[in-house]
Formats: C-alpha cells, sequence, structure tokens
C-alpha cells in the first residue's frame, strides 16, 4: 500500500485555491491512498463563517470535483458537513464513485478550541476497508482519547490514519509522537499522523506530520512550518529525527505566522517601530524572511531621552537587513504636545502620563506612514510586557499582527542568541545591555519589575500552569514580589484585549486562549 501525505496550508475561506493545490498533489503523485487535512478546504479554525450555510455547502460540493481524478484510488480529507440541520466536523472518505463520511467524536472544548459551539459530535467509529487493508480513521481530538487503544487493540487494523489542524507550541511534536507510540504500542498499525501547516490569526500550524510503523517506530517525517507532499509506503525504512531546537521551532513559528499574515491579507508594506531594543531587534528579523525586505520599513523615533547607542544599533541592524530605514527626532512634537497640555497638568507632577505621550506619539507616526503607503504596522510587544502591562495602549502597542505576542523576554534572548550563531546580524550591544523603554533619563525595565528570568517564571506558574499566589510563594518566590505581578496581570486584561493578534507560542497564550473579564476584582 502506497500513500500520499499531503500537508497543505490553506487560505480560510479560499475553497477554491485550496482544492486546486490540493488536486495538483493528487494528478501529479501516484499512490493509493492520498491524506489531507482537517477541514483542508476551508482552513481552521473557521469559526463564525459555519454559521453561514452556502459556505458550507460550496464546501462540500467541491469534494465531488475530486471524484475524476482519482480512479480506483482513494481521498481520505477532512471538511464539514451539514446534515440535519446538524453541523459536523468529519472526514470525506472520496473514491471515483462513492463519498463517504466519519464524524469526529472528541469536540475540543479548551484553549484554542471552541467545537461545542460549532459542531456536533458523531457517535460511530468506522472501520473501511480498501484494498485488502483495514483502516482506522481519527480526526485529531479522537487521537487523544484516552480509552482509544482499548477498544482497537485486538481489530488488527493496517493503518491508522489520523487528519489534524494541530497548533504548534513550545514541545508538542514531542507529545504528539509519544501519544502516537503509545496508542501504537497496542493496535500495531502503520500510523499516520498527517497535520495542517501555516498562519492562521493567532496560531500556527507547524506541520511536521509522521509516519509510525509496526514496530513503532517513526519512518517517515515531513517537514516543520512548511507545505510538502510526500508517498511513503508499508516498508519505508526507519529513521532518526532530529528535534528542531525549542530557540529554533519558535522563530520559524513566528515566521511562517507574519509571513502567512502578510500574504493570506495581501498586504505590501509594512511598519515597525526600530528602537534599538531587542524586541523590535528580533520583530524586524522576523519581518526580513516573511515579506520582501523592499516593503519593510524600520522607523527610528527619537526623542531626547533616546541614547545614541540605540540610534547606532537601530541603523546597524536595518543596514544588515537590507530594510528601509527612517529616521525621525520627535523631539519637537513631544514638546508641542506638552506645551498644549500645560495648562492643564499645571498642578500636578510630572509622571507615567508624560511618558506614554512619548510612546503614543511614536504609535501616531507608526499607523500614519501605515495608512499613508498601503501597509500595517508590526507591534513589538511580548508576552512578558503583555502579561504585566508593561506597554502603552495606543503608543507601543499600535499594529495589526504582533509577531511576537506569545513569546517571553527571556525566550527573545535565548533566539536572538540563536539567529546569531548564523547569521550574525544583531548588533551584540542589543542583546547584551539592559532592556529600556527610554522614556525617562537613565531608564531601565528592573527599575519597576523583577528580573525578566523571576518574571516570566512567575508569568508561567500564574498562567501557563494556574497555580495560585501562595503555591507560587511555597516555591521559594517573595511574597510581595509575586502578589505584585499577579495583580499587574490582572489589572492589564483592559489592555490585551485591545491587543493585536499574534502567533500562539507558549501553553496557553493570551487572547483567544485565555478569557478574562475586563471588570473583575477578584485579585487571586
Amino acid at each position: 500500500m502506497k500513500a500520499c501525505l499531503i500537508q497543505s496550508n490553506p487560505v480560510m475561506g479560499d475553497i477554491q485555491t485550496n482544492f486546486n493545490w490540493i488536486k495538483k498533489q493528487i494528478i501529479s503523485n501516484d499512490a493509493d491512498i492520498y491524506v489531507a487535512p482537517e477541514l483542508a478546504l476551508i482552513g481552521y479554525p473557521p469559526d463564525d463563517l459555519l454559521f453561514d450555510k452556502e459556505f458550507i455547502k460550496k464546501q462540500e460540493l467541491a469534494f465531488s470535483d475530486f471524484q475524476p481524478f482519482l480512479k480506483n484510488k482513494l481521498l481520505i480529507i477532512g471538511g464539514v458537513l451539514l446534515k440535519k440541520k446538524k453541523i459536523f466536523n468529519s472526514a470525506f472518505i472520496i473514491s471515483h464513485n462513492n463519498i463517504k463520511h466519519q464524524h469526529k467524536q472528541c469536540l475540543p472544548n479548551y484553549g484554542v478550541f471552541d467545537e461545542k459551539r460549532y459542531f456536533s459530535a458523531g457517535d460511530n467509529q468506522k472501520i473501511i476497508s480498501y484494498k485488502s487493508k483495514k483502516i482506522l480513521i481519527l480526526i485529531c481530538e479522537d487521537f487523544w482519547d484516552k480509552d482509544l487503544e482499548k477498544k482497537y487493540q485486538d481489530k488488527k487494523i493496517d493503518f491508522c490514519i489520523v487528519i489534524n489542524a494541530s497548533p504548534f507550541e513550545i514541545n508538542k511534536l514531542n507529545v504528539r509522537i509519544n501519544r502516537a507510540k503509545k496508542i501504537n504500542k497496542k493496535i500495531k498499525s502503520n500510523l499516520i499522523y498527517l497535520n495542517m501547516v501555516g498562519g492562521q490569526d493567532d496560531v500556527v500550524f507547524d506541520g511536521a506530520s509522521f509516519l509510525l510503523n509496526k514496530n513503532n517506530n517513526v519512518s517517515c517525517q515531513l517537514n516543520h512550518f512548511k507545505c510538502q507532499t510526500k508517498l511513503i509506503e508499508e516498508s519505508s525504512p526507519e529513521k532518526i529525527i532530529k528535534p528542531l531546537l525549542i530557540e529554533e521551532s519558535v522563530l520559524n513559528a513566528c515566521i511562517l505566522g507574519t509571513k502567512d499574515y502578510i500574504k493570506k491579507n495581501k498586504i505590501k508594506n509594512v511598519f515597525i517601530g526600530l528602537s534599538g531594543g531587542i524586541d523590535s531587534a528580533l520583530v524586524a528579523y522576523i519581518a526580513s524572511k516573511a515579506i520582501n525586505k523592499k516593503n519593510i520599513n524600520c522607523i527610528m523615533m527619537r526623542s531626547q531621552y533616546t541614547s545614541k547607542m540605540s540610534i547606532d544599533d537601530a541603523k546597524k541592524l536595518a543596514k544588515s537587513l537590507k530594510v528601509n530605514f527612517i529616521d525621525r527626532n520627535l523631539s519637537s512634537l513631544i514638546n508641542q504636545i506638552n506645551l498644549n497640555l500645560k495648562d492643564d497638568f499645571k498642578n500636578f507632577p510630572t509622571d507615567i502620563t508624560e511618558e506614554n505621550i512619548q510612546a503614543r506619539i511614536r504609535g501616531l507616526i507608526l499607523m500614519a506612514m501605515a495608512n499613508k503607503k498601503n501597509g500595517i504596522v508590526l507591534s513589538t510587544s511580548n508576552k512578558s510586557e503583555s502579561a504585566v502591562g508593561y506597554s502603552t495602549l495606543y503608543g507601543d502597542m499600535v499594529g495589526a499582527y504582533a509577531p511576537i505576542k506569545d513569546v517571553p523576554k527571556t525566550l527573545i534572548y535565548k533566539i536572538s542568541e540563536f539567529i546569531n550563531l548564523t547569521d550574525n546580524i544583531i548588533p551584540e550591544r542589543i542583546i547584551n545591555r539592559p532592556p529600556s523603554a527610554e522614556l525617562k533619563p537613565d531608564q531601565t525595565d528592573q527599575d519597576s519589575l523583577p528580573s525578566y528570568e523571576e518574571l516570566d517564571k512567575i508569568i508561567e506558574l500564574f498562567i501557563d500552569e494556574g497555580q495560585s499566589t501562595d503555591e507560587i510563594v511555597s516555591l521559594g518566590f517573595k511574597s510581595q514580589t509575586v502578589k505584585k505581578i499577579v495583580k499587574l496581570i490582572l489589572r492589564s486584561e483592559f489592555k490585551r484585549r485591545q491587543s493585536p493578534p499574534g502567533p500562539k507560542i507558549t501553553r496557553k497564550a493570551f487572547g483567544r486562549e485565555r478569557r478574562f473579564p475586563i471588570t473583575n476584582n477578584y485579585l487571586g
């Protein structure tokens, strides 16, 4: 039995384009079975597009258009089926003269998933027979059913085919492979795990599809973060798979998420506030790998507090990246705003308000440039800053997309060092200097925050692992520090609700995956 794995990158809602790409793979590859991802013709997650019945019907009709190209072959592909006013997330099992369906039984309703809002669950897991082979078909979450291997260990299955739209997060591939091996230890099949690839708003699908043979060893793995079609056989030789480093996988996820946001939304130009700091440096690097460099505009927006070091480093980075560099001195504009507000503020001391005015003027300049030149702003906010509200609403938070939104500050440093191992493109001074917003004299982030190593660990424990303040303190952190950070996190929800989307990287990303009320007086 020869199978063709089609690891596709669908454009959300573009049924014809997605159909044409998969059809091309079928025509170009001679196989017995073709396998494409979950919801392959519409993309994932389609959200409230599913309430448009005409949309579903157009997608259903497209499946029959595969039939003339199949002859004596079989296509297993994910799609949406509307039946008796119920919507199903289904596997379409298509031959030249027949279309059958199997509905997803386990509907995820956690994290980024919201399937129970849209889909009805199936109630019958089928084993199909094709060319004397017994094939079990699973759809994404069905693969995680804790009783799955018990149900099928005595069924003598030849192929277990799992079609997925499984989003990337750190170490997720290892989790998938370990789960697959646990299943296959019992059912002893050729297990195909076929995953979607591509960026869709605030999730990225990493591909990395694989085959386990009957000896429960990986005998094939497709590319991470790339479209790929590959022919495999039952007798495919075993391979030793070298995993990606965390820094490399996160960087690739950010690049693909940014690239697909720009490409799929038909955006031509991007604008980045290049401050001479590490966050904007990494975003500029990501952009340089995601879009034509001539369409990247990096803007240094100086004030009286901007150091010569920042100006020089920003200029050096832009030159190394071969992107457009614009240098603007905003001091007179900042002074003019402060002068206009002088009478209103005359009985008030200078405080963070004046700092935020600088950040918001920068946001204004970036948005004006993007509006005038038919582009978008890429936000440079990271997870550590957005967690504690260490960013300015309508200032450095402005943008249509945030490439490092879910990347903790400590990981940003590690990724930048990883980049320099090969490209040596980010000036070392940007990596080594103390981080600063440069909104007042001699300012550093640690004036008001603990070290990023400590901050990121507290954020991880509180957000990703769901531990309480007391539990975190019991691990050796200072009570005063933990209470301060938790209070900042809970009080910054109104900012995060207004932030742009960005790719999910960690176990629990802000936004789609973590939904907290803005008006909330519970402080943990």
